[in-house]
């Protein structure tokens, strides 16, 4: 399964993401942050999704294939 993760660090709120994908990322109104809102990506939303990813202006997303390792939160500080 598909999951995406945000560099917090390095998102800058532009929104693309939302606008590209949005039953996959929102924004956070209080830092203007993106969200992840699924914790796994279902098929149907993974184009969507990887566009996000590839239009993202700071390259603050990550899409990453689930291993079966653990899953950790899709925000990363």
């Amino acid at each position: 399964m598909l999951r995406a993760r945000v560099d917090l660090a390095v998102c800058q709120g532009h929104a693309v993401c939302r606008r590209v994908a949005p039953a996959v990322f929102d924004v956070n109104e209080d830092d203007g942050r993106a969200v992840v809102l699924l914790d796994a990506i279902p098929p149907e939303l993974a184009q969507s999704a990887r566009n996000a990813e590839q239009g993202c202006p700071e390259q603050a997303i990550r899409l990453e294939e689930d291993t079966g390792a653990e899953h950790q939160s899709g925000q990363e500080e």
